[in-house]
């Protein structure tokens, strides 16, 4: 396992990089402005930087080492969305990276003429003949994906797929996977070269949901969280997933650990991907679903990583329903039975979540494990004890949960309880105290490669 450390701190903040990200889209299907390249209502400045050799379009889909050693992804003829929060006049595309440097939020910019707009992050890609741009990228410094690893799929040295667009709105496939045609959506990072392997999320949407709800709420297209992880978002049959009470006994079955199986076989031969970096993400029936996988025994060694936001872990008890003691077995098996000892599992909840309680009990005919249960015996699954390590966080509106320290590996099954939060997906823009996405990168790369 990797030993990538990171400092937790940064995501339990009130002033969010990706705050920004979020609020500018309402949903991911939603269509982007035309331009974003609006001037604040302050006078434009002239800084006094000198002027330097243009970037563009030389440089462009590559990255720019600014004077502090700070690496920015340049994109020659695109605008960006977000909008900008204010600007000034520069002699060039790399002295507009500079004045970013010394403006407080500044984490991008868009270059048109000699007029250079701030913006707080980046989000999508806009066509502009006439615009250059540049993010800020990797600031937690995740390992960069490299040629010649020994984890890189059959994909690399591949030309990406008709309709994708490298940082552009995620685009939807179909596969036929046990005669049944089933959608996803893919979100190409603009790091990405197929010659380099690159990390893959694939993350599921909650029950009624569907994958374009998962995408915007996660924002793990976001680049400002995931610079480099390809990021998958499939579609479950009526909008729902394996490990739902309504997929038992249902007709047509709909095989969603074969689909999962399908849909890594497919992105692997497609694009350039590092197997030893792949993470299993979900929220609510979705999430229950990644429990589901990291209980299979294929799936479990095929994912590195799994994490969980308001899980719906139904168990297969019946009838007599005890939260806290109940085998936290799936509706999909009997048994569960990882083909590994060592399964990394992240857990956010929020205590007051009206759909999946934290304190578990029966539902829909099924019994729902304590969500406190539900990671001791992924712990104990894991070879690990109960005792953990617990952390108060956000001035105690969260606490951290984590297990393995006795062993070694503190924070291989680690939970967030999150005071006061519903049933959402964990972020500051939403009004939750912590931000769980960067969690889950820095989770995802500590725990794989």
């Amino acid at each position: 396992m990797g030993t990538y450390t990171t400092a937790l701190n940064t995501y339990i903040s009130a002033n969010r990089l990706g705050d920004a990200v979020a609020a500018s889209q309402s949903s991911v299907a939603s269509t982007l402005v035309t331009s974003t390249t609006t001037s604040s209502s302050t006078p434009v400045s002239t800084v006094a930087l000198a002027a330097s050799t243009s970037l563009c379009p030389s440089s462009n889909f590559t990255s720019f080492a600014d004077s502090a050693g700070d690496d920015w992804q340049i994109l020659c003829g695109f605008d960006t969305s977000p909008g900008s929060f204010g600007s000034v006049s520069a002699a060039s595309l790399p002295a507009c990276i500079q004045a970013c440097k010394t403006t407080t939020n500044c984490n991008a910019v868009t270059y048109i003429g000699t007029s250079c707009y701030f913006k707080k992050a980046f989000a999508s890609l806009i066509t502009k003949s006439s615009a250059s741009s540049a993010f800020l990228i990797n600031s937690q410094n995740y390992p960069i994906p490299v040629s010649g690893s020994g984890a890189a799929s059959s994909g690399c040295g591949k030309a990406l797929p008709a309709g994708v667009q490298l940082g552009g709105k995620s685009t939807t496939f179909q596969l036929t996977s046990n005669g049944q045609v089933r959608s996803f959506n893919v979100h190409v990072p603009t790091s990405y070269k197929n010659n380099q392997a690159a990390p893959l999320v694939v993350a599921y949407h909650g029950r009624s949901n569907n994958q374009l709800s998962v995408e915007s709420d996660s924002q793990l297209s976001s680049e400002s969280w995931n610079p480099f992880a390809i990021a998958v978002y499939p579609l479950g049959a009526n909008l729902e997933w394996q490990g739902d009470p309504d997929t038992v006994g249902g007709s047509p079955y709909y095989d969603d650990l074969a689909f999962t199986d399908d849909l890594l076989d497919y992105i692997s031969t497609r694009y350039c991907v590092d197997t030893s970096r792949t993470l299993a993400a979900g929220f609510s029936n979705g999430g229950g679903f990644v429990g589901t996988l990291a209980c299979d025994s294929t799936l479990s060694k095929r994912f590195s990583a799994f994490s969980v936001n308001s899980g719906a872990e139904y168990t297969n008890t019946t009838g007599t329903c005890n939260p806290p003691s109940v085998l936290t077995n799936t509706l999909v098996q009997s048994v569960c039975s990882p083909d590994r000892a060592d399964v990394p599992m992240l857990e956010f909840h929020g205590d007051a979540d009206g759909t999946i309680p934290y304190p578990g009990g029966p539902r829909r005919g099924y019994c729902l494990p304590s969500v406190s249960h539900w990671v001791t015996d992924w712990a104990l699954r894991d070879g690990l004890s109960a005792t953990n390590v617990t952390t108060s966080l956000a001035s105690g509106k969260v606490t951290k949960y984590e297990f393995g320290a006795s062993k070694g590996v503190q924070g291989l099954v680690t939970h967030y309880k999150v005071a006061g939060w519903g049933h959402s997906w964990a972020s500051i823009n939403a009004g939750a105290p912590i931000d769980a996405t960067p969690i889950i990168m820095d989770f995802f790369y500590r725990h794989s490669g």
